[in-house]
Protein backbone atom coordinates (compact mmCIF):
# COMPACT_ATOMS: atom_id res chain seq x y z
CA UNK A 1 0.00 0.00 0.00
CA UNK A 2 2.40 2.31 1.14
CA UNK A 3 4.70 1.93 -2.42
CA UNK A 4 1.34 2.54 -4.12
CA UNK A 5 0.50 5.73 -2.47
CA UNK A 6 3.96 7.04 -3.30
CA UNK A 7 3.84 5.70 -6.81
CA UNK A 8 0.51 7.26 -7.64
CA UNK A 9 1.90 10.38 -5.32
CA UNK A 10 4.58 10.83 -8.08
CA UNK A 11 2.25 10.06 -10.96
CA UNK A 12 -0.05 12.66 -10.39
CA UNK A 13 2.89 15.43 -9.01
CA UNK A 14 3.72 14.62 -12.66
CA UNK A 15 0.94 14.51 -14.45
CA UNK A 16 0.78 18.36 -16.24
CA UNK A 17 3.84 16.98 -18.11
CA UNK A 18 2.62 13.98 -20.12
CA UNK A 19 -0.68 14.72 -19.96
CA UNK A 20 -1.36 14.97 -23.64
CA UNK A 21 -3.35 16.88 -26.49
CA UNK A 22 -6.73 16.58 -26.02
CA UNK A 23 -8.92 18.41 -29.12
CA UNK A 24 -12.04 18.21 -27.19
CA UNK A 25 -10.68 20.12 -24.82
CA UNK A 26 -7.37 21.92 -26.07
CA UNK A 27 -6.89 24.57 -23.12
CA UNK A 28 -7.38 21.76 -20.38
CA UNK A 29 -3.35 21.00 -20.32
CA UNK A 30 -2.43 24.51 -19.48
CA UNK A 31 -5.45 24.69 -17.29
CA UNK A 32 -4.89 21.82 -15.09
CA UNK A 33 -1.26 22.98 -13.78
CA UNK A 34 -3.44 26.16 -12.89
CA UNK A 35 -6.01 24.65 -10.76
CA UNK A 36 -3.60 22.82 -8.82
CA UNK A 37 -5.61 19.73 -8.40
CA UNK A 38 -2.77 17.59 -9.13
CA UNK A 39 -0.42 18.89 -6.49
CA UNK A 40 -3.45 18.28 -3.83
CA UNK A 41 -3.94 14.72 -5.29
CA UNK A 42 -0.67 14.21 -5.03
CA UNK A 43 -0.21 15.95 -1.49
CA UNK A 44 -2.61 13.65 -0.34
CA UNK A 45 -0.98 10.25 -1.46
CA UNK A 46 2.08 11.84 -0.36
CA UNK A 47 0.81 12.02 3.06
CA UNK A 48 -0.90 8.84 3.28
CA UNK A 49 2.15 7.24 2.67
CA UNK A 50 4.31 8.95 5.64
CA UNK A 51 1.17 8.42 7.76
CA UNK A 52 1.10 4.87 6.61
CA UNK A 53 4.79 4.67 7.47
CA UNK A 54 4.42 6.14 11.05
CA UNK A 55 1.81 3.32 11.37
CA UNK A 56 4.43 1.11 10.92
CA UNK A 57 7.36 2.52 12.78
CA UNK A 58 5.28 2.56 15.80
CA UNK A 59 3.60 -0.88 15.29
CA UNK A 60 0.43 -0.05 14.71
CA UNK A 61 0.05 -1.41 11.56
CA UNK A 62 -3.25 -2.70 12.26
CA UNK A 63 -4.52 0.64 11.74
CA UNK A 64 -3.64 0.84 7.94
CA UNK A 65 -6.92 0.69 7.27
CA UNK A 66 -7.75 3.78 8.56
CA UNK A 67 -4.81 5.60 6.08
CA UNK A 68 -6.65 3.73 3.40
CA UNK A 69 -9.99 5.10 3.91
CA UNK A 70 -9.01 8.45 4.85
CA UNK A 71 -6.45 8.40 1.63
CA UNK A 72 -9.42 7.74 -0.58
CA UNK A 73 -12.22 10.01 0.44
CA UNK A 74 -9.42 13.04 1.02
CA UNK A 75 -8.30 12.26 -2.92
CA UNK A 76 -11.79 11.59 -4.03
CA UNK A 77 -12.85 14.79 -2.21
CA UNK A 78 -10.12 17.42 -2.69
CA UNK A 79 -8.81 15.98 -6.45
CA UNK A 80 -11.15 13.73 -8.13
CA UNK A 81 -14.39 15.61 -7.47
CA UNK A 82 -13.23 19.09 -8.38
CA UNK A 83 -11.08 17.29 -11.20
CA UNK A 84 -14.15 15.60 -12.91
CA UNK A 85 -15.88 19.51 -12.99
CA UNK A 86 -12.85 21.26 -14.75
CA UNK A 87 -12.55 18.35 -17.13
CA UNK A 88 -16.73 18.63 -17.56
CA UNK A 89 -16.25 22.57 -17.89
CA UNK A 90 -13.09 22.39 -20.68
CA UNK A 91 -14.86 19.44 -22.72
CA UNK A 92 -18.86 20.41 -22.35
CA UNK A 93 -18.85 24.00 -21.95
CA UNK A 94 -18.18 25.41 -25.50
CA UNK A 95 -20.66 22.42 -26.91
CA UNK A 96 -23.08 23.75 -24.63
CA UNK A 97 -22.77 27.27 -25.92
CA UNK A 98 -22.79 26.55 -29.45
CA UNK A 99 -25.92 24.68 -28.72
CA UNK A 100 -27.42 27.03 -27.23
CA UNK A 101 -26.88 28.90 -30.69
CA UNK A 102 -27.76 26.95 -33.53
CA UNK A 103 -31.84 26.77 -32.28
CA UNK A 104 -31.68 30.63 -32.95
CA UNK A 105 -29.84 30.42 -36.02
CA UNK A 106 -30.73 27.09 -38.28
CA UNK A 107 -32.57 27.87 -41.13
CA UNK A 108 -36.04 25.60 -42.03
CA UNK A 109 -34.18 22.43 -43.34
CA UNK A 110 -30.48 23.11 -42.98
CA UNK A 111 -28.98 20.00 -41.58
CA UNK A 112 -26.30 20.96 -38.92
CA UNK A 113 -23.02 18.55 -39.19
CA UNK A 114 -20.58 18.10 -36.66
CA UNK A 115 -17.28 17.24 -38.16
CA UNK A 116 -13.99 15.34 -36.71
CA UNK A 117 -15.63 15.09 -32.87
CA UNK A 118 -18.68 12.81 -32.49
CA UNK A 119 -19.93 14.95 -29.37
CA UNK A 120 -23.45 13.21 -28.84
CA UNK A 121 -24.38 15.14 -25.81
CA UNK A 122 -24.47 17.93 -28.32
CA UNK A 123 -27.87 16.54 -29.68
CA UNK A 124 -29.15 16.83 -26.14
CA UNK A 125 -27.77 20.41 -25.24
CA UNK A 126 -29.30 21.90 -28.39
CA UNK A 127 -32.41 19.29 -28.75
CA UNK A 128 -31.95 19.78 -32.56
CA UNK A 129 -30.89 16.59 -34.95
CA UNK A 130 -26.92 16.57 -35.31
CA UNK A 131 -25.16 14.69 -38.25
CA UNK A 132 -21.87 13.22 -37.13
CA UNK A 133 -19.30 12.61 -39.06
CA UNK A 134 -15.90 11.45 -37.33
CA UNK A 135 -13.51 11.92 -40.35
CA UNK A 136 -13.47 15.01 -42.89
CA UNK A 137 -13.78 13.11 -46.25
CA UNK A 138 -16.68 11.46 -44.74
CA UNK A 139 -18.17 15.20 -43.93
CA UNK A 140 -17.19 16.07 -47.47
CA UNK A 141 -18.89 13.38 -48.91
CA UNK A 142 -22.12 13.38 -47.17
CA UNK A 143 -22.50 17.18 -47.93
CA UNK A 144 -21.37 16.21 -51.44
CA UNK A 145 -24.43 13.65 -51.59
CA UNK A 146 -26.87 16.50 -49.66
CA UNK A 147 -26.02 18.98 -52.62
CA UNK A 148 -27.73 16.36 -55.13
CA UNK A 149 -30.66 14.37 -52.91
CA UNK A 150 -31.47 17.97 -51.12
CA UNK A 151 -30.87 21.05 -53.72
CA UNK A 152 -33.56 23.10 -52.29
CA UNK A 153 -31.34 23.52 -49.08
CA UNK A 154 -28.17 25.51 -51.06
CA UNK A 155 -26.46 25.58 -47.36
CA UNK A 156 -25.34 23.84 -44.21
CA UNK A 157 -24.02 24.57 -40.60
CA UNK A 158 -21.10 22.58 -39.04
CA UNK A 159 -19.64 22.62 -35.77
CA UNK A 160 -15.75 21.33 -36.29
CA UNK A 161 -12.64 22.25 -34.35
CA UNK A 162 -11.36 25.46 -36.21
CA UNK A 163 -8.50 24.36 -37.75
CA UNK A 164 -10.28 21.53 -39.46
CA UNK A 165 -11.91 24.18 -41.34
CA UNK A 166 -9.64 25.30 -43.55
CA UNK A 167 -7.07 22.67 -43.30
CA UNK A 168 -9.39 19.28 -43.41
CA UNK A 169 -12.20 21.01 -45.00
CA UNK A 170 -10.46 23.14 -47.50
CA UNK A 171 -12.70 26.10 -47.13
CA UNK A 172 -11.37 29.51 -47.25
CA UNK A 173 -12.77 32.13 -44.69
CA UNK A 174 -14.54 34.03 -47.68
CA UNK A 175 -16.34 31.19 -48.45
CA UNK A 176 -18.28 30.79 -44.97
CA UNK A 177 -19.86 32.94 -42.34
CA UNK A 178 -18.83 32.70 -38.79
CA UNK A 179 -22.09 32.37 -36.26
CA UNK A 180 -20.49 31.86 -33.16
CA UNK A 181 -16.71 30.57 -31.63
CA UNK A 182 -16.09 29.07 -28.53
CA UNK A 183 -12.70 28.18 -27.75
CA UNK A 184 -11.38 25.78 -30.40
CA UNK A 185 -15.12 24.97 -31.47
CA UNK A 186 -16.64 27.07 -34.71
CA UNK A 187 -19.87 27.19 -36.03
CA UNK A 188 -20.31 28.26 -39.23
CA UNK A 189 -23.03 28.10 -42.28
CA UNK A 190 -21.68 27.42 -45.90
CA UNK A 191 -23.36 27.05 -48.66
CA UNK A 192 -22.90 22.84 -50.15
CA UNK A 193 -21.80 23.97 -53.17
CA UNK A 194 -18.31 25.58 -52.11
CA UNK A 195 -17.43 22.76 -49.67
CA UNK A 196 -18.19 20.53 -53.36
CA UNK A 197 -16.03 22.95 -55.16
CA UNK A 198 -13.13 23.02 -52.12
CA UNK A 199 -13.12 19.72 -52.18
CA UNK A 200 -13.24 18.45 -56.23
Amino acid sequence: NLILFLVLGVAFFTLPRWLGYDPAAPDFDATLPRSGLTIAAAAVWLAMAVWGEWQLVTQQGRWLWNVNLVGILAVLIFAFHPLYLLLDRERQFPLRQLAALIPQVRLPGEEVVMVALSKTSLVFYSQQPIVFRARPDSAIEYIEDRVKTQPQVETVLIISPEGNIQRKLNLRDTQYRTLGQVRAYKLIRVAKQSVVEANP
